[in-house]
């Protein structure tokens, strides 16, 4: 009879059984391994290193029911919040309709070119009802609603300030639930980019999935920094095919469309030595206490502490491997990226514990 009456009762917290957790469904992904189903996903970088570009690839593939350069999607429909202006979203669209062929094919994809405040309540129901409204005009469920940008969804606040960024979270836990979907915001790179996205770390911490994206030359560059319920992800490197909007009746204009490309093919599958290791260590050991650290971030390539260009033309292995070989040893806890007190505030590469021999 108790058991009962707990189960039942309004009282408690609903809890699983060891066996219905064992039959609770894999996560679900919007793109296969990389945008989940049900969640927040935060892509950042810097101005002008394409991360809209990216965003708007990735959300059109999946209004149209097209796979993301090889990947299987989930078709829903989208809500782009465009806090940051219509026009320049608007020539990236038809851009990249034009080069996919899609010119004047629909799709349940719609332009909301206003921010939304999305710490306060009133502005979060208003959103809600818009997206019921969308639902309905497009007579499609929308399962990914993209905020362009962060800093525009909360105006006159702090970043910095873990009570805004819990409150931004809770907003965008909100409107999840609501579609019972994804919210995807966009973001920027903090001033030390060697330290992630900009603001309080509870922005970070509060996020399924974390993508940075930076620019490596003539290449832009996908790296997954957080992916709270999938596999570890090679980076992914794109080219920007340059579409011509000119229509003859004014100025040239053109926009930007991402092509997935292969990145570095490494040129041998030479792995790291156990001496090598120890010798890696030693020397990202002296660069801190040098107060040079080095960096895992490609931002720190212009300063010569970008580890994984220092450790492969070293030991002549590939950037791949290097690469893999400091994120294994990061996730491990052999290493972490930490701010020092060096002169110019630079952060990076700190040693915790040396490995052991089978590392």
């Amino acid at each position: 009879m108790f058991e009962a009456e707990a189960v039942t009762s309004p009282d408690v917290f609903e809890t699983l059984s060891l066996d219905e957790i064992d039959t609770m469904p894999p996560p679900s992904w919007r793109i296969d391994e990389l945008v989940p189903a049900n969640g927040l996903v935060l892509l950042y970088g810097r101005p002008g290193e394409h991360k809209t570009f990216i965003a708007l690839d990735m959300v059109l593939r999946v209004a149209y029911g097209l796979d993301w350069h090889g990947k299987p999607t989930k078709r829903t429909g989208v809500l782009y919040i465009a806090g940051e202006g219509k026009f320049g979203i608007g020539q990236r669209i038809k851009g990249w309709r034009r080069e996919h062929g899609l010119t004047g094919v629909d799709a349940p994809f719609r332009l909301l070119p206003v921010a939304v405040h999305m710490l306060d309540p009133a502005s979060l129901e208003k959103l809600k009802r818009t997206i019921d409204q969308v639902r309905a005009a497009v007579d499609f469920e929308i399962g990914l609603v993209v905020i362009d940008t962060v800093s525009r969804s909360i105006p006159g606040e702090d970043e910095n300030s873990q009570e805004a960024m819990s409150m931004f979270i809770d907003g965008c836990a909100a409107i999840q639930q609501h579609c019972n979907g994804t919210v995807i915001g966009i973001h920027h790179a903090g001033k030390d980019l060697d330290r992630g996205m900009r603001g309080s770390t509870v922005l970070l911490g509060g996020c399924d999935t974390s993508i940075r994206v930076a620019k490596d030359e003539a290449t832009t560059v996908l790296s997954v920094e957080k992916q709270k319920d999938g596999e570890e992800l090679d980076d992914l490197h794109f080219s920007m095919k340059v579409v011509d909007l000119t229509t003859g009746l004014g100025a040239e204009q053109s926009t930007l469309v991402p092509v997935l490309g292969t990145g570095a093919t490494p040129v041998e599958e030479k792995r790291l030595s156990w001496h090598q290791i120890r010798e890696i260590f030693q020397a990202i050991d002296e660069a801190w206490r040098a107060g040079s650290p080095w960096s895992a971030f490609p931002h720190a390539r212009r300063k010569g502490r970008f580890a994984v260009d220092l450790i492969s033309d070293q030991y002549g292995v590939s950037k791949r491997e290097a690469e893999t070989s400091i994120t294994k040893w990061q996730q491990h806890g052999y290493l972490v990226t930490e701010a020092g007190k060096f002169h110019g505030k630079a952060s990076g590469l700190r040693v915790v514990k040396y490995l052991e021999p089978d590392r």
